[in-house]
């Protein structure tokens, strides 16, 4: 009797350690938070119908972002994705 009752408490341990070990493994595989530097950067210069530069507005990857005057359908510039380190 005594070994039957050890033996169903170490097998009931062994399980518990079991469910441990996944619940840590899958934890642990969680996605992680992207950083900063995710996101785009991009420069965009805007032109009114003659041609003449009225606005800019520009972002850089885990920096500074602004702009300045009027956006216009007319523009000139880049846009890239950053790249996201873990």
């Amino acid at each position: 009797m005594k070994a039957l009752r050890r033996n169903r408490w170490s097998r009931s341990l062994a399980v518990l350690v079991f469910l441990l070990g996944v619940l840590t493994v899958s934890l642990t595989t969680l996605p992680q938070p992207a950083s900063a530097s995710c996101g785009f950067e991009y420069y965009w210069a805007f032109y009114d119908e003659w041609g003449n530069l009225v606005g800019e507005a520009w972002g850089y990857c885990g920096g500074p972002f602004g702009s300045w005057g009027s956006w216009t359908p007319e523009r000139q510039g880049y846009s890239v994705e950053c790249p996201c380190w873990p």
